[in-house]
């Protein structure tokens, strides 16, 4: 036996060598063939950077209401030069940053996609988790702070089928101030960048990276968001030509920026909140448009031999919107700088050699729209009203303690969400669905409240809006959707601190129209000029995007193509 082995055990060993230097000469011809490699699946003539621009807090009438006001290479370029379908919403019932932005890069319902709320409770922690939190991870640069991830999107996104289809060598980014709105478009397979409010830095985690590229670090190191210290955000046109010029100021005038033009944004340290100020204002797209444009001429972006995709979430509008009401000049100023940043952008794509617009493909849209600020509809007369949370949510409180004796059975509350606390609910020896109807019953009798539906019970409800609850149910995710949905009357609004910490004196969230309603926008690639008046869903941008570059459809999508954007089109230039 140890005579054959002998003979036979180099052979083998032989084998073995030679089977691991012929893979590695197979790794090592990939890794230098891997761009110039045709790839033949891809529809015909696919674009060469695929462009997903989110506005946040972008209602489908806001293009219409300044369409005269902006200027002919911005928001004009797409609507008057592109495929403009005005009569597009979300589908579900939660209309949120964080939710949004998936629908949008997946096509899928929260059902699927699972982020059903910017936050919800955990009954493994006994707390609430942001939509993009995960503890895992750290900020690149900083291990003190806890990073973000996909980590919460159950499925695939646009940008990850590309990935998936071109085998890696796309080339797939994101950028936005807020962590929640890059992420999403990123996926599980690109790199998010957001802005830290603490450094006034482009930031990413863990999840993507060890360290950061070397131009990412030259950008931060200019210190770009510093240059508006000392200086104040005043309006770019004569304020007496925006169309609410005359309304009175909602906005409280903290950290001494004012509730009218002009704010200053003070001193660049903590206390004076410099940071959070800059993104308060039409700073934190500025500074958004000047990282894009740098992550795009130095990742050579669309210069590649297959498509690459970058996603921008623009997000002053939506910080504006919540501080200062969309029935503010500070709302039409940042949209008219907006306007011009867009202008900027989609010059600087046009500039670049051997891409151009004619080889890009741009898709615009909104990830939620907004209501009015109760004080300027009373005004006008207009049904509405606050709900105060902590009346609202001391009035459930109180009802469960005298049935049941216990303070401690509602663990809280984040829109759209009531949750209760099943474990101590089994505890004590109570039947949950008891305790839900007894919770719902109380929450639907305060004023503004419209519905407060116990979710297990969502196909036996009395109700007879079905449209209402569809949108309910594509919002349910069972391990993370809560025990009760509430929804306001319409024009109402949920009043007190806003979940999060965020500064808000009007919220979204609803599945009002005026929440769902967004514009979806397509230009570039030699599409036509045309307004199209067609219902569509969100759903259906991932789809089309899938559909015009050949991709298969994200894992949980439930759209459609459209087929302005998906017809054949001329090959693009060279």
């Amino acid at each position: 036996m140890t005579g054959r082995w002998q003979v036979r055990y180099p052979s083998a060993w032989f084998f073995v060598v030679l089977l691991i230097a012929q893979s590695q000469h197979l790794l090592n011809a990939r890794a230098q063939d891997t761009s110039s490699r045709p790839i033949n699946h891809l529809a015909a003539n696919p674009p060469r950077l695929i462009v997903q621009i989110v506005v946040d807090q972008l209602r489908g009438d806001m293009l219409t209401r300044y369409h005269d006001r902006f200027e002919a290479g911005g928001f004009r370029l797409l609507m008057d030069q592109g495929l403009w379908y005005t009569d597009a919403h979300h589908p579900q019932a939660a209309t949120q940053t964080a939710v949004g932005h998936a629908t949008l890069a997946t096509g899928a319902f929260p059902s699927r996609h699972g982020i059903v709320a910017n936050n919800w409770y955990d009954p493994k922690t006994h707390a609430f988790r942001e939509a993009v939190a995960d503890p895992s991870t750290s900020v690149v640069g900083d291990p003190s702070k806890k990073g973000s991830s996909p980590v919460s999107l159950m499925t695939t996104t646009f940008s990850d089928e590309l990935t998936i289809s071109t085998d890696h060598r796309s080339k797939i980014f994101a950028v936005s101030v807020k962590d929640r709105g890059a992420i999403p478009l990123a996926g599980h397979t690109g790199k998010a960048y957001w802005f830290s409010d603490t450094s006034g830095r482009f930031v990413t985690s863990t999840y993507y990276e060890k360290s950061y590229p070397a131009w990412v670090n030259r950008w931060n190191e200019q210190d770009r968001s510093g240059s508006w210290a000392g200086k104040t955000w005043a309006p770019l046109r004569d304020l007496s030509t925006y169309l609410y010029a005359d309304q009175p100021p909602y906005a409280p005038n903290l950290f001494d920026y004012g509730s009218s033009f002009p704010h200053p944004f003070g001193v660049n340290n903590a206390k004076d909140a410099y940071y959070p100020k800059l993104m308060v204002s039409y700073v934190g797209d500025e500074l958004t448009l000047d990282f894009a444009e740098a992550l795009i001429d130095k990742e050579l972006l669309g210069r590649n031999s297959v498509p690459d995709y970058l996603g921008i979430s623009f997000s002053s509008n939506d910080l504006v919107g919540h501080f200062f009401t969309d029935t503010s000049p500070e709302a039409e100023d940042v949209l008219l700088r907006l306007d011009h940043d867009l202008a900027l952008l989609f010059e600087f794509i046009d500039k670049q050699p051997g891409l151009g617009l004619q080889n890009t493909l741009i898709v615009l849209s909104g990830d939620h729209g907004i209501a009015e600020v109760p004080a300027y509809l009373q005004h006008l007369g207009v049904p509405t009203g606050t709900v105060d949370q902590k009346a609202f949510l001391a009035k459930i409180n109180d009802s469960l303690r005298t049935r049941y004796k216990r303070g401690d059975l509602l663990a809280g509350y984040s829109t759209p969400y009531l949750y209760l606390d099943h474990s101590l609910i089994a505890a004590a020896g109570l039947q949950l669905e008891e305790v839900v109807q007894t919770a719902a019953k109380a929450a639907m009798s305060v004023d503004g409240v419209y519905l407060a539906q116990p979710t297990s019970q969502l196909a036996e409800t009395s109700l007879t809006d079905a449209g209402l609850i569809e949108r309910i149910q594509r919002n349910q995710y069972p391990a993370r959707s809560g025990d009760i949905y509430v929804v306001e009357d319409p024009q109402w609004q949920m009043g007190g601190a806003a979940t999060g910490g965020e500064i808000s004196i009007v919220d979204h969230g609803s599945p009002w129209d005026y929440d769902s309603f967004v514009p979806v926008l397509f230009g570039g690639m030699a599409l036509p000029a045309e307004r199209i008046s067609r219902p569509i869903a969100t759903t259906d941008i991932a789809a089309t995007l899938a559909g015009r570059v050949g991709t298969k459809l994200p894992s949980g999508n439930s759209g459609v193509e459209l087929p302005e954007v998906t017809a054949t089109q001329p090959a693009p230039q060279r």
